[in-house]
């Protein structure tokens, strides 16, 4: 398993921070008890990013990114007795031949 590195504020634009952690602003805003507005003018530089402000940003990013669920692709394979092979192949070869493909082609012609 791979880890994440963590970030800082100062290291990264805020925007591309809270939206590697999969926050929404809204989100982040409620996360750090402030309205929508004050992370909006943070965000876009009208108000200044304390050392406080940074380092409560920074732990709770973070945490959202180590907390995001990951994906996990699981490839499954069963063995098929050769009579339901047959079977399998002959429903696959009926649904070509019958199936809205088949009726659609039918009805082009």
């Amino acid at each position: 398993m791979c880890e994440q590195q963590e970030q800082r504020v100062e290291d990264i634009d805020l925007v591309v921070l809270r939206r590697r952690a999969g926050l929404r602003q809204y989100q982040l805003a409620q996360l750090l008890g402030i309205p929508q507005t004050v992370l909006r003018d943070m965000e876009r530089g009208r108000l200044p990013m304390t050392p406080e402000w940074k380092e409560r940003i920074t732990d709770i990013v973070n945490e959202a990114q180590r907390s995001k669920p990951t994906t996990l692709t699981v490839e499954i394979k069963f063995v098929v007795t050769p009579d339901a092979q047959q079977r399998l192949r002959r429903a696959y070869d009926l649904l070509l031949e019958t199936g809205p493909a088949a009726q659609q082609g039918k009805a082009r012609k």
